[in-house]
């Protein structure tokens, strides 16, 4: 069963679909077979809990009369089937230290240990994330432009005048009035509570690295060095611009409600479309042929039941990327999460991350979760290819695929047995 799974996941080619095409990511063929395998036991686990939660509603609806679909708790929560990508992320390279930041000790969790991630550095870009820079000034300029900067002890910055203009993080130093390091919080839309205050996303930050202006390296340091220094443009004030989240008791307990919510909306969707389809089996099963032919209007239900369904797991997604809660690797195990998930749903991704997109920085950057799914929900179904059909979970090619492999919790249950399948899988150097 091993070999067959192992070889089912090489043909399958799934973790390559996790491969940011921006400059400064390369290929990493064992965070491929990670995502490989921790994608298909997402969709193998999950499908099995809403299989098994349509069953129990359908025999409650029996004795009662009430109509299954979905309106029944969860049996996984949504730390659950995160932590299932979590613990092959940390079996894919042990020296990384993945762990969920509320299990940290006590002292560093109450302080806000978080993420930390650099745009620029002076004068230099961070290879990863510099091509992030133009929108992370615009993200920041409306938000000091409202009002919403803090300086280094938190204390509020005054609101800057309206036709102020900041082309960048010097600009908005000066226009604070030589403030220090300052930040602003990007707002977050809850799903949950949509009339309630925003959730505090991450943290758009300027700290300054150096406030007198220096010459270029290399000169001697005199006068006539000076001059030729100043004739060639001396570089004034340098900053680091970066995103900060930081992971406080309290923002966890505000992210993990809007998590459970999010989570439920999913099982909610997921359920009720089996069970619908369910239901139409049955009646078209008793039905003639003329009137088994499904009309225009159902279709389209079907149509936007599935879109509904795909929008509520990119909503998860959204709210994982802004939530942060891994102490590393949040990005990598969001992704593959969200498309195990489309796999359990029937959904097929059989598209590229598009150059220059990165799903957790998309994410980051809005404030609205609504326009979040629609801009991923676009490339990752270019015309509505890979949706799948029927209101159910079929349709999608590699979902089926996914389903008939041997299960990987059962086959893989120990750490020796993970380990073993990661380093096959590299070692047959295949894009898994």
């Amino acid at each position: 069963a091993v070999k067959r799974l192992l070889a089912g996941l090489r043909r399958l080619s799934l973790g390559r679909r996790i491969q940011y095409r921006t400059e400064g990511f390369f290929r990493n063929l064992r965070q491929h077979a990670m995502a490989s395998l921790g994608m298909t036991e997402v969709a193998q686990s999950v499908a099995a809990s809403w299989r098994q939660q349509l069953l129990q509603e359908q025999r409650d609806a029996a004795s009662t009369g009430a109509a299954a679909g979905g309106h029944s708790s969860p049996l996984l929560g949504w730390q659950d089937v995160f932590d299932i990508v979590v613990r092959w992320r940390q079996v894919s390279e042990p020296a990384d230290p993945v762990v969920w930041v509320n299990e940290l000790p006590p002292r560093d969790f109450a302080l806000g240990f978080g993420s930390h991630t650099p745009v620029t550095i002076g004068q230099a870009k961070v290879a990863r994330y510099g091509c992030m820079e133009s929108r992370v000034v615009d993200k920041l300029r409306g938000l000091v432009l409202s009002g919403g900067a803090r300086g280094g002890g938190d204390e509020s910055l005054p609101r800057p005048p309206s036709g102020a203009v900041m082309p960048d993080a010097a600009a908005m130093y000066a226009e604070l009035g030589g403030c220090g390091d300052f930040y602003c919080v990007a707002p977050v839309r809850s799903s949950r509570d949509p009339r309630g205050p925003p959730l505090e996303g991450t943290r758009i930050t300027v700290q300054l690295l150096s406030s007198s202006p220096s010459s270029p390296p290399g000169g001697e340091a005199d006068a006539d060095a000076d001059d030729d220094a100043d004739d060639a443009g001396s570089v004034g004030p340098l900053f680091e611009l970066s995103i900060r989240t930081p992971c406080t008791p309290g923002r966890w307990r505000t992210f993990a409600a809007e998590m459970t919510h999010a989570w439920e909306q999913v099982t909610h969707l997921a359920v009720a479309a089996a069970a619908a389809a369910a239901a139409a089996a049955a009646s078209t099963a008793v039905a003639t042929a003329a009137s088994a032919t499904a009309s225009p209007t159902s279709s389209a239900a079907s149509a936007s039941a599935r879109v509904s369904l795909a929008d509520a797991i990119l909503r998860l997604g959204y709210y994982w990327y802004n939530f942060m809660p891994l102490s590393r690797g949040s990005a990598a195990v969001g992704c593959t999460t969200v498309l195990g998930l489309l796999l359990a749903a029937g959904f097929d991704v059989n598209v590229p991350i598009p150059n220059g997109v990165q799903p957790d920085w998309e994410a980051m950057l809005r404030e609205n979760p609504a326009e979040y799914c629609e801009f991923m929900r676009g490339w990752m179904f270019p015309e509505g290819r890979g949706m799948g059909g029927g209101g159910g979970w079929g349709g999608g090619e590699a979902a089926a695929a996914v389903a008939a492999l041997p299960d990987v919790a059962a086959n893989l249950p120990a750490y020796e047995d993970m380990v073993a399948s990661l380093n096959h899988l590299v070692d047959e150097d295949v894009n898994c």
